[in-house]
């Protein structure tokens, strides 16, 4: 009878286990500091209070964006499209 911890598709199967679990907390690890990376300004804007907008007397900070700006002061302005 043939030892089955010897055989070459034993060796394989636990070679291929091995490298399968060590590459998973690789990739696990890759994943976590990816979402981190992502999400980072959100987290920083509930750690910090400065970040987030005040108000004052009653009323809220102005949020202007300026692109929002320049199309409410030129709103027949439209950049060409070509195909």
């Amino acid at each position: 009878m043939v030892n089955k911890a010897t055989t070459p598709r034993r060796r394989l199967y636990t070679l291929h286990t091995w490298v399968g679990f060590h590459l998973a907390w690789i990739m696990a690890l890759i994943l976590l500091t990816g979402t981190l990376a992502v999400i980072a300004c959100e987290i920083d804007w509930l750690l910090k209070d400065e970040m987030r907008v005040e108000y004052r007397n009653g009323e809220r900070a102005d949020l202007s964006w300026p692109p929002a700006e320049s199309a409410r002061a030129a709103p027949a302005f439209s950049i060409p499209y070509r195909a």
